[in-house]
C-alpha cells in the first residue's frame, strides 16, 4: 500500500514538474521572440538557459545503485549475525581458474617418485601461471572498482543535485499554489462585495421607482374620484335645469293658451 501510495505521489510530482518546466520553456520562448531584435536583449543573458529535461527522461537503472564496502558488511555481521550466513560474497577467483586447478590436479601414485616429482613440478608452473593471471585480473578488477566509485560518486553528487532541485520545485508549486488560491480568495470576495453592492443600489433605485409609481396610482385614483363626484353633481344640475325647462315650457303652455283665449274673446 506505502509503496502504491509512494508510485503515486513520485507520478505526480512528475507530471507537475513536467508541466512546470514546459510553462517556463514557453514562457521563455515567447519572452525571446518579443526581445530578441530589441536593444535590451543584452541585459537578460540568463533567458538563453534552458532547464534539463530530467523529469521526462527515465534514469538507468544502474545509476543509483549503492556503494557497497567491507566496512558494511562487517556491519551487517555485528547488527544482524543470524543472517550473515545467508550472504554470498563473490569470489574474485575466477570459475575458469578453479575448474583448470581441479582438472590438473590428479591423483599421485606414491609408488612411482619420479612421476610425482614432474606432476609436482607441472602443478607448481600452472599454479604459478594462475598466480600471475590471477594477480592481472585482481588489478583490472581493482582498476574497474575504482572506476566504478568514481562514477558512483559523480551519479551520487548528480542525484543530490536533483533532489534538491525537485525540493526547490515542489516548494515552488506550493508557494505557487498557495498564492493563486489566496488571490482567487481576495478577487471571489471583491467581485462579491462589488456585485452585492450593485445588486442593493438596483433594489434601491427599483423601490424609488414603485414608490413614485405608487404615488401616481393614487393620484390618478383621488383625480378619477373627484371626477366622479363632479360628474355627478353636473348630472344633478342637468336634471334640476330640464325640470326648471319643463315648468317653463309648462308655464308658457298655459300663458298662451290664455292669450289665445283672450283673443277669442275680444
Amino acid at each position: 500500500m506505502f509503496t502504491n501510495t509512494f508510485y503515486d505521489w513520485a507520478e505526480n510530482i512528475s507530471h507537475q514538474a513536467k508541466r512546470l518546466i514546459e510553462q517556463e520553456l514557453k514562457l521563455r520562448r515567447e519572452f525571446t521572440e518579443k526581445i530578441d531584435s530589441h536593444f535590451l536583449r543584452c541585459f537578460f543573458p540568463g533567458m538563453n538557459d534552458m532547464p534539463e529535461n530530467f523529469i521526462n527522461e527515465p534514469i538507468r537503472i544502474d545509476q543509483s545503485l549503492p556503494h557497497i564496502t567491507m566496512d558494511d558488511v562487517e556491519h551487517l555481521r555485528n547488527e544482524l549475525p543470524e543472517m550473515f550466513d545467508e550472504i554470498v560474497v563473490p569470489s574474485i577467483v575466477p570459475d575458469i581458474m578453479r575448474n583448470e586447478i581441479a582438472e590438473n590436479v590428479e591423483p599421485v601414485d606414491h609408488s612411482d617418485i619420479a612421476t610425482m616429482t614432474e606432476l609436482s613440478l607441472f602443478n607448481i608452473e600452472h599454479l604459478e601461471m594462475n598466480e600471475l593471471n590471477m594477480g592481472k585480473f585482481v588489478s583490472e578488477n581493482n582498476e574497474i572498482v575504482k572506476n566504478l566509485k568514481e562514477n558512483l560518486n559523480i551519479t551520487k553528487a548528480k542525484n543530490e543535485n536533483q533532489r534538491n532541485l525537485l525540493k526547490r520545485l515542489r516548494s515552488t508549486f506550493i508557494d505557487l499554489i498557495e498564492f493563486c488560491q489566496t488571490n482567487q480568495l481576495d478577487d471571489l470576495k471583491q467581485q462579491l462585495s462589488t456585485y452585492g453592492q450593485d445588486f442593493f443600489n438596483e433594489i434601491k433605485t427599483l423601490n424609488t421607482h414603485l414608490n413614485e409609481i405608487s404615488n401616481t396610482m393614487n393620484q390618478l385614483q383621488s383625480c378619477s374620484l373627484q371626477d366622479k363626484q363632479t360628474i355627478i353633481e353636473l348630472n344633478a344640475k342637468i336634471e334640476a335645469l330640464e325640470n326648471q325647462v319643463k315648468l317653463k315650457n309648462s308655464h308658457l303652455k298655459a300663458c298662451n293658451q290664455k292669450l289665445s283665449e283672450e283673443k277669442i274673446k275680444n
